[in-house]
């Protein structure tokens, strides 16, 4: 692909020509992960950059209000044209974005490097230089004051409305054009905003509307390895595959984990024997089971229930839900006869050589007791949604193996009943606050551990 006779090394497949040739105040691209938004919205940003098309052309319509005929705009000789680009988070801005945007713009263009401490690149533009500059869009407050000729905000589904409704502002001087790209997240303001006025007819352009609405499914992308996608099928619950890979906008309702069944999930302590990194072994049974870690979620409670649940992860990746220990009015420290979360998680880390609690943050107080007490405790991660959707992926029952990546055993009880009847609230997508301290310190741990845990280094060993 050429402009102004500079070649950007970037071949587009037939779904991206559509928002990369788009001339809207608002393109929107939603496709299935990887499958190939984010270099779109790159490549578009780059050619923007050095054509300066985008925003020096101003759109006229008739009066039915379809696009009318392209005029010019003019600029100050000392006026740059100014681009914002974000993210967010600030990891996917500076390890995704940012690579990607300099590997598309060739280096002949760029003029010097780009600048870390004021997050700007400039460009020789056709008409006059172009500055970009990367900004983490998880605050509106960031974009304050910029002039923007266009902007492009990838994943902009997790965004805030607050922000998107910066965006309008930071664009209405010079009349620039937005481009956001992402994969769905279910109904949020990018559903009622975007898409469904879109969907219903109320705000496309060429039909009097503002918004040109662009959507694939990863499987479009021809570049991408089949055998991937075959094995996310066959690994994760369809709403998950259908919403990250389908790029459909359907709304999950009743029963959140709508994959357990006591009969694959709930298992006797009498079919296994647990061997565990210290030499120690639980159980008797015939299938040998190798743990490599052993952790814990932990949900306070003092009116309501609070709950330690905890989970022994095998050197085949799969998760088993050794016990649970649910009260309610225990303090997090008492006397020392007297019953509390500090002996409860003691007797615990002896019995099963837990490496960490990861605790529900609302009470750093209970945290920093539980370290005082020599109990390796830190807070969890408590993204909702993402948190769920590991729960949901270790409970799908593989196609080829006909096995979960969780089992819980036999004993806990009020875990199977909670999770059982966890549901979403008839009205929002998030959970229904009923009966859900077992699936949140569930949570708690199993997507905690898979987005910091992880990383820390594993017994080194295998089975005999």
């Amino acid at each position: 692909m050429t402009t102004a006779k500079v070649r950007i090394p970037f071949m587009p497949f037939d779904r991206q020509a559509g928002p990369l040739l788009s001339y809207a105040p608002t393109t929107v691209a939603v496709a299935g992960a990887r499958g190939g938004k984010t270099q779109t919205g790159a490549a578009k940003t780059s050619l923007v950059a050095i054509s300066q098309e985008d925003a020096l052309l101003a759109r006229t319509r008739d009066e039915s209000g379809k696009e009318g005929v392209p005029i010019s705009r003019t600029y100050a000789d000392d006026e740059p044209f100014v681009i914002g680009v974000g993210a967010p988070t600030y990891p996917m801005l500076n390890r995704v974005i940012l690579p990607t945007v300099l590997r598309y713009i060739p280096d002949e263009l760029k003029i010097g490097r780009y600048h870390h401490t004021e997050k700007r690149l400039k460009v020789r533009g056709k008409y006059r230089e172009t500055h970009i500059y990367f900004i983490s869009a998880r605050f509106w407050e960031s974009w304050y004051g910029l002039k923007l000729s266009f902007a492009w905000v990838d994943e902009f589904a997790l965004i805030k409305e607050t922000m998107y409704d910066e965006l309008g502002t930071r664009l209405s001087d010079a009349q620039g054009s937005l481009l956001l790209t992402g994969t769905p997240q279910g109904p949020n303001w990018a559903h009622d905003r975007l898409f469904a006025p879109w969907r219903d007819g109320e705000d496309r352009w060429g039909e009097g509307g503002n918004v040109d609405f662009y959507s694939w499914t990863t499987m479009a992308n021809p570049y991408l390895d089949r055998a991937f996608i075959e094995a996310k099928r066959k690994t994760m619950p369809k709403r998950y595959f259908d919403r990250t890979f389908r790029a459909t906008w359907d709304t999950f309702e009743g029963q959140i984990y709508e994959e357990f069944l006591r009969a694959a999930h709930v298992r006797r302590w009498e079919e296994y024997t647990f061997r565990f990194p210290n030499g120690s072994t639980v159980g008797s049974g015939p299938k040998a089971i190798y743990i490599q870690k052993v952790i814990a979620g932990v949900d306070w409670g003092y009116k309501n229930p609070g709950v330690i649940l905890v989970f022994a992860l095998d050197h085949t990746g799969r998760w088993f839900l050794l016990e649970e220990s649910v009260a309610e009015r225990v303090l997090v420290k008492a006397e020392p006869l007297e019953d509390s979360w500090i002996l409860r998680a003691r007797a615990l880390r002896v019995r099963w050589g837990i490496a960490n609690f990861y605790c529900d943050t609302e009470n750093p107080e209970a945290i920093a007791q539980f370290r005082k007490a020599g109990l390796p405790a830190s807070g969890a991660i408590k993204d909702v949604l993402p948190g769920i959707e590991t729960v949901a992926r270790y409970l799908h029952v593989d196609e080829e193996t006909g096995e979960p990546r969780l089992i819980f055993l036999e004993g806990v009880d009020r875990t199977i009943d909670e999770v059982t009847y966890y549901h979403w609230d008839e009205k929002k997508e998030k959970p229904a606050k009923i009966n859900d301290h077992c699936p949140d310190a569930a949570r708690y741990a199993l997507h905690t551990y898979e987005r910091r845990g992880s990383f820390e280094r594993e017994p080194d060993y295998a089975p005999a």
